[in-house]
């Protein structure tokens, strides 16, 4: 888990989550005494696949990490949010996300310009939201087909920002 001290002291994480791992961010929250501040459901409106024997889930959890002096400016904001989102990705990464979705996690947390960072980067969602909103980013990924895709991906963005 980020370690809080890598944020400053208004700055905050979002981790998504599904039910099968709540438990276990539960539990790393308690061990690294970082407690959970709140939990955001994502209503995907469309139900998920799988091979489970019980409901098919149409929904993800946003865990809400933070430090002492941030907080959420608008305080009427629920805690469920609803972003359409099927089996088609529009990048082709099996774990990608909305990027409205990510645009709103990091509209309500950063007002002002800032640093996004993402440790799990994948097809560069989160980097193009950022960008698009102003804001630097800083992305990690392990797989390198993804590194390469994402890094593509935001050079082309980043040129078509500077030409508007």
């Amino acid at each position: 888990m980020l370690s809080r001290e890598a944020l400053n002291d208004s700055g905050a994480l979002w981790s998504l989550l599904n039910w099968r791992t709540l438990t276990t961010y539960q539990k790393a929250s308690l061990n690294a005494r970082w407690k959970i501040e709140s939990l955001l459901v994502w209503d995907k409106c469309c139900p998920g696949t799988g091979t489970m024997k019980g409901l098919r889930p149409s929904y993800e959890m946003v865990s809400l990490f933070c430090r002492e002096n941030f907080a959420i400016a608008d305080r009427s904001l629920k805690d469920i949010r609803q972003n359409q989102w099927g089996s088609a990705k529009p990048n082709g990464h099996p774990a990608e996300k909305p990027e409205e979705l990510i645009s709103w996690l990091i509209q309500i947390s950063l007002p002002e310009s800032g640093v996004v960072a993402d440790w799990f980067m994948g097809s560069g969602t989160t980097g193009a939201a950022a960008l698009k909103a102003g804001h630097r980013f800083i992305g990690i990924e392990q797989d390198e087909k993804w590194f390469n895709y994402s890094v593509e991906r935001l050079k082309k963005l980043n040129a078509h920002l500077k030409k508007t």
